[in-house]
Parts: structure tokens; sequence; C-alpha cells
């Protein structure tokens, strides 16, 4: 946002120089008068009025740099005036930071905007952004649901999914108005390990006689496997400690008796 700053020092004959310059937080002093508008108006009792303006885009790094402007006529000494920039500005995206609260979750990895866990891991997320000034930061959980930190106790694979953060500040763009809301948002994307869990495991299209199933020599039967898990499983099918096939499956065709 453009920012302008007027100096007018007193009347006088000769008329007043101006300058500009800055001096940043580590001391540097930079002169601005050359992008400086200036101008001079005789009044009505001879005496010479100047007026000197300029034009600043201030970065957020220069918040607390000091503007200088000063004024002589050659006759007086030179008299200062100075103003501290506060440079508003709004929330980064915000960004994540991983802090694991059990052994399962001192496993968990953050990359980004991802973030792969154990199932049992406690831990939390906290949610960072930069603004001035500074932001605060929310989880929006659920409709209804908002917190300041990302919480899991024995996290489990319910909670897979994706979880938003806003980052949220409110820029006083003139102290006498209201000021501007200004938003960010993030999105984490949680994903949860887990060992493998048999859902089922029977054959189709036979009949089952109590405990045991009942085919013909040479008939061909459909064993299904369903298995839940992340990352995927490997099935296998074993018979008497010899394995008959392996793969990344649900559902195995075998001949038998050939």
């Amino acid at each position: 946002m453009k920012t302008t700053l007027t100096c007018m020092p007193s009347t006088g004959r000769p008329a007043a120089s101006i300058t500009w310059r800055k001096m940043s937080k580590t001391g540097m002093s930079i002169d601005l008068t050359q992008t400086a508008v200036y101008n001079i108006t005789e009044l009505d009792n001879g005496m010479l009025m100047s007026k000197s303006s300029i034009d600043l885009k201030p970065l957020r790094w220069e918040n607390d740099t000091r503007i200088f402007c000063e004024a002589t006529n050659n006759i007086s000494n030179v008299t200062q005036k100075e103003v501290k920039l506060y440079v508003q500005y709004p929330p980064d995206k915000p960004h994540f930071e991983y802090v694991a609260q059990n052994e399962f979750a001192r496993h968990g990895e953050l990359q980004y905007n991802k973030l792969i866990v154990k199932e049992g891991s406690s831990f939390t997320v906290l949610c960072r952004s930069d603004g001035d000034p500074p932001p605060t930061c929310t989880w929006n959980i659920s409709n209804d649901v908002k917190s300041p930190n990302l919480i899991f106790t024995s996290i489990t694979k319910e909670d897979i999914g994706l979880y938003e953060c806003t980052a949220e500040n409110v820029i006083q763009v003139f102290l006498k108005y209201e000021g501007k809301k200004s938003t960010s948002r993030a999105v984490l994307d949680i994903d949860v390990l887990y060992p493998s869990r048999i859902l089922k495991f029977n054959v189709t299209d036979v009949e089952k006689k109590n405990t045991y199933f009942e085919v013909t020599e040479n008939e061909t039967i459909h064993f299904v496997c369903g298995v839940d898990s992340n990352p995927v499983s490997t099935i296998s099918l074993s018979f008497k400690e010899e394995e008959l096939w392996r793969n990344i499956a649900s559902q195995v065709s075998l001949k038998l008796g050939a």
C-alpha cells in the first residue's frame, strides 16, 4: 500500500530546502530526496513556504524503519522531524509443526502439508503463520468445532482426512476506522498407517458343512480373502506350510486336485 509523507517547515526567506532520508533498523542511512516532490509558495506577507512530499511503499522487513525530514534555509539551524514506520501485512500461508506425545508418534513424518503417522499415535499439530499484527490461527475441525491446536490421542484410521487451518489478522489502515480482516488458509492431509486385519476368508459357490467345505476333485474353487490395511497388504495363500499364491489382491481362484 502506498503511503504519502509530507514535510512543511516554518516559513522564511530564503525558502527552506528539504531533504529526506531513511534509517534502517541496522543503522544504514539512505537518501530519499531525489524521489520527493518539492514546491515553494510565496505568501501575502512575502514569506516563502516550502513543502515536500514523498511516496513510500514499505515492505514488511522495513518495519521500525525511521524516516527523517530535514529543513534549512542556510540562516537557521537544521530542523528535523522523524516518523517510524509500522508495517502491517496479511497472514502468510500457514505452515505446520508436529509435536509427538508418545512412542508411536515418534515415527510420524511431516512433509509440507502431508502427515503420515502410525495408528495409536498421540500428537499435536501446531499451525503457524507470519503477519502483522500477529495472526490468530484456528483449526476448522467441523462446522461447530474450532481449536487453536489439532490434538489426537491414539489416532485411528477413522481420523484419516483433510484438516484446514485458517490464519487471520486485522489490518488497521487508519486508527479512526475499523480495520480490514485478512485471512490465509492451508490444508493438512493426515494419513494413518495400520496393520493388516483379515475381514473375511471363505470359499464361494461351495456348500459349507459345519466347519468345512466339501468340494469335488479337480473342481475350481474360489477363495475370498478380504483384508483392510494401510499400506495395502500382500496376501498369500498356503496349504500344509507350502505357499500356493502371493500377490496384492482380495480374491484367489485356485484349481485343486489336478
